[in-house]
């Protein structure tokens, strides 16, 4: 196995991808967007473009945490699902499969299923903080003075833009409940497969 592939499966096993593409890029892209309704372009640029090390570092920890908020009024309104409610009764017979899934499955297994989960919070927080974005944004214009006439003159102008990221949000919403049902599939088919035959 070469370095990269060590690399990467320890990144996997140790949760960092997910905690990068699930927390830390959904929360940042959102605390970006309260930056800008706030200040100027240019003044947001030059702070990111000036800021230290140390700074980074408080930063990249507030957009970690910002992601939970995001997680937990998505998993509040059902908008995201931690997991699939209907096949279970409770979250202890779901944490119940995931024991029985821990001491089943091989090293490689648990990594493939890791990957799921990445996946799945990754669209989740993903399109949910799009979606933030966008009302932030819409409410951000109409407290600057925006008139609908001028807002119906922008969509006309970038209607394609639009729609473009209109679509992108919604299939990172739909690869996110994708990946729910794949998670259960794959967690059931495992469990499944190493129970005794009777």
């Amino acid at each position: 196995m070469s370095e990269i592939s060590v690399l990467v499966d320890s990144l996997y096993s140790k949760l960092l991808l997910r905690d990068f593409f699930a927390k830390i890029i959904p929360g940042a892209l959102v605390i970006l967007s309260v930056a800008y309704a706030f200040y100027s372009y240019d003044e947001v640029s030059y702070y990111f473009r000036n800021i230290s090390f140390w700074i980074w570092v408080p930063l990249i920890g507030a957009s970690w945490v910002t992601a939970f908020s995001i997680q937990w009024f998505g998993e509040f309104s059902g908008l995201i699902k931690y997991y699939n409610k209907g096949n279970y009764k409770n979250l202890g017979d779901y944490y119940a499969d995931l024991v029985r899934f821990g001491r089943a499955a091989k090293e490689h297994e648990l990594q493939r299923l890791e990957r799921i989960v990445v996946i799945k919070e990754a669209c989740g927080n993903g399109y949910l903080s799009l979606l933030f974005i966008y009302i932030l944004i819409f409410f951000d214009y109409f407290v600057d003075g925006g008139s609908i006439f001028t807002a119906w003159s922008f969509f006309c102008n970038a209607w394609h833009v639009l729609v473009a990221l209109a679509a992108l949000t919604f299939f990172l919403a739909k690869m996110h409940f994708v990946h729910i049902y794949r998670f259960k599939s794959y967690m059931r088919a495992l469990i499944n497969a190493h129970q005794p035959s009777k």
